[in-house]
């Protein structure tokens, strides 16, 4: 028995990948034994984790929640290339993020994660704007946001000075 916080991603319309509807400060409780890929419901610790099962970012809805009771822990399962995966006997949807929420939350996290958001999401200009201004300096985050963002295929093979002129160039940074 236990408690984790963690994130969990929902179609738009706040279903599961099995139709079931989930609302906002509600608890849900299964009585089944817990098992991976078929009881419990499956959460993730980390918020852009989510996107690795659910993507694009525009069509999920992203909760905050708690799991509690027995909780089942994935550190990596090479077979099905998932990582950071939790199934929980309960789980308490404690907020939907707005877009403008879930971003913000993103722009906290490390690069790595970032990373992945970058890869499964359309960024606004003004997202893109934000996220230039704030991580200009960090030319790995910079080439992943020219090769997802920008369609920049070759971005990798560039020099870190190169880089910078098509990050000004394409957003005017």
């Amino acid at each position: 028995m236990g408690k984790i916080e963690g994130y969990k991603a929902f179609n738009l319309d706040g279903t599961n990948f099995h139709g079931k509807v989930f609302k906002e400060g509600e608890t849900y409780a299964t009585k089944r034994n817990i098992q991976f890929y078929q009881t419990g419901y499956h959460m993730c610790k980390y918020l852009t984790h989510v996107f690795s099962y659910y993507h694009p970012v525009e069509s999920v809805k992203v909760a905050s929640v708690t799991g509690e009771g027995h909780i089942h822990f994935i550190d990596y399962d090479d077979y099905r290339d998932i990582y950071d995966l939790y199934a929980v006997e309960k789980i308490t949807i404690n907020h939907f993020f707005t877009r403008e929420e879930l971003f913000n939350q993103v722009l906290k996290e490390i690069p790595h994660d970032q990373m992945l958001f970058l890869n499964y999401a359309t960024l606004s200009p003004q997202e893109m704007q934000i996220f230039i201004d704030k991580f200009y300096d960090n030319v790995e985050l910079m080439r992943c946001l020219l090769y997802y963002q920008a369609n920049y295929k070759d971005i990798y093979e560039k020099s870190i000075e190169d880089v910078r002129k098509l990050v000004r160039k394409c957003y005017h940074g």
